[in-house]
């Protein structure tokens, strides 16, 4: 008999989570998303690989202990707080041995193993399986046999979970890691059933196609797509669609629609700008918390691809949020200010699938200051998961860690890209420096002909509207240098500045940048 108990530990799926960043500014919502995102690879506590028999090797976490009893070839028994239980027992049969049909091997295993359960009948599940559900009082379980026939005979394994009625949503994810985890290598010496050797996921190295920015594993024969995109020179997102050969199970990590949002002020609303709407190259949207955003992203986003898509738990995870906001705390400059927001999520993709979801949330913004509104830039800064059928979640959960786990960035692009960031912000400069003379000449010019002729009486007309409605409204007229465009912000600074990617505008009253990120605008008189 075995009997294992570990110290305290923590699975925390998105340690892994992928930056969909890749500016080296530090006020970048991408370059912070990748900071948060290597702290949490290496998380303290999680869950640990044990070897109770020389044959067999289990996942296990805090609050969860096994048992194996019959001489090493009985079911294993995991059971956890209150009346949380697991049970995972292989299954052989020889070619040519009497195979009774597989629902009625489930219906044997369920009734010995839960007698005090009412079980309804076994129905289909997946390509080669069958299930059924049972109930007992408050407890509520579901049996499942999952196999596979070859020239041997036939292999599988049959699964157990049962809990009380309220915590066994909750549960699901680690009854999916407990029963993926179990690794047969043979028959047990003195077991008196051969048991079948479990097979084993064979990953291989697959390299980002795009800029050969990094390698990481991936299941062989599955079909990888994806890469490194840049929306524009100074945004970068890094997305991978994994899907298994079958078509049932399907891994994917970024999102190749992701928004950057701002968040509205009080001069936007009074311009008749709204929640929605464009301003710049962001949308306006108040800031919204991983936990809150994302059922309405799940929807939005596996819609068309699910028949119908119920979510069915979500967990906001502030402990983990706590660990990058005290390492962002350390970077963010005074003024300024950095938050992270971190969640998972459960739901079901039409009637046989489900699916999990890991978020982050990232913004960054400036305090009020100078009698200037505060604001900020946020956006999904890491988001990955999977949508499998739910005998295949556990392998589904395996392939996301793993290939979030093992990327391996390669340096040579990593030097690359922080010198074409570095080019671009220098040609951003010498841009602004050429523009900043146009714009002084041709208003110079324009004073000079107002004066004393007859062709430019409109202009000067229009310029002296404009500073009416500009006094009547508290507003000033600012040029951004790197692309002509002009903006109306509130009056009141001695200098403005805008960030690289014409999201964000701020002003100060001392001729110093509010980050590396910004430069300055020319102000019209």
């Amino acid at each position: 008999m075995l009997k294992i108990g570990i110290r305290s530990a923590t699975l925390f799926l998105v340690a892994a989570l992928t930056a969909c960043g890749g500016s080296n500014q530090r006020a970048s919502a991408d370059n912070a998303a990748s900071e948060f995102a290597d702290e949490l690879r290496a998380p303290p506590e999680g869950w640990v690989e044990v070897r109770p028999e020389p044959n067999l090797s289990l996942l296990l976490r805090e609050g969860w202990t096994a048992d194996r009893a019959e001489n090493g070839s009985g079911p294993i028994v995991f059971s956890g707080a209150g009346d949380a239980r697991v049970m995972v027992w292989p299954l052989f049969v020889a070619r040519g041995a009497k195979m009774p049909p597989p629902e009625t091997i489930l219906t044997d295993f369920a009734g010995k193993a839960a007698r005090d359960m009412n079980w309804t009948k076994p129905e289909p599940f997946g390509r080669e399986g069958v299930r059924m559900f049972g109930r007992s009082g408050d407890t509520v379980a579901q049996a499942s046999l999952v196999y596979s026939k070859s020239d041997a005979g036939l292999a599988g394994y049959w699964y157990l979970t049962s809990a009380q009625e309220d915590q066994y949503t909750a549960l699901q994810p680690d009854f999916a890691i407990l029963m993926s985890g179990v690794r047969l290598y043979g028959p047990a010496e003195g077991a008196s059933t051969a048991a079948p050797v479990a097979p084993k996921m064979q990953y291989v190295d697959w390299r980002e196609p795009n800029e050969g920015a990094y390698t990481a594993k991936v299941p062989g024969k599955w079909a990888v797509r994806g890469g490194i995109v840049r929306p524009d020179p100074m945004r970068l997102l890094d997305i991978m669609d994994i899907t298994s050969p079958d078509g049932t199970v399907y891994v994917f990590s970024g999102d190749p629609n992701a928004a950057i949002f701002k968040t509205p002020t009080q001069m936007e609303a009074q311009l008749g700008l709204v929640e929605g709407m464009r301003h710049g190259g962001a949308i306006l949207m108040r800031y919204i918390p991983a936990a809150n955003f994302l059922p309405q992203y799940i929807q939005n986003r596996f819609g068309q691809q699910c028949a119908s898509v119920s979510v069915e738990k979500v967990e906001d995870k502030p402990e983990y949020a706590a660990q990058v906001n005290a390492q962002l705390a350390q970077s963010t400059m005074p003024g300024n200010y950095q938050r992270a927001d971190i969640a998972l999520a459960y739901f079901r993709c039409g009637a046989d699938a489900v699916g999990f979801v890991q978020m982050a949330t990232y913004i960054t913004g400036t305090e009020a200051q100078y009698g200037t509104e505060g604001f900020g830039i946020w956006q999904v800064s890491a988001v990955s998961g999977f949508i499998a059928p739910e005998a295949q979640a556990g392998a589904a959960t395996e392939t996301l860690m793993t290939v979030l786990s093992s990327r391996v960035v390669n340096p040579e692009w990593q030097r690359s890209n922080a010198q074409m960031v570095s080019q671009i912000q220098q040609i951003n400069r010498e841009t602004a420096n050429q523009l900043s003379a146009q714009i002084t000449q041709r208003y110079a010019a324009s004073q000079s002909t107002g004066a004393s002729g007859s062709s430019t009486s409109s202009s000067v007309s229009d310029d002296l509207s404009r500073r009416w409605q500009n006094n009547t409204l508290d507003q000033t007229d600012v040029i951004d240098e790197s692309t002509g465009l002009s903006y109306k912000v509130e009056s009141g600074s001695n200098y403005y500045w805008i960030n690289q990617q014409g999201t964000a505008i701020t002003g100060t009253n001392a001729p110093s940048q509010p980050d590396t990120d910004f430069q300055q605008m020319t102000q019209l008189p």
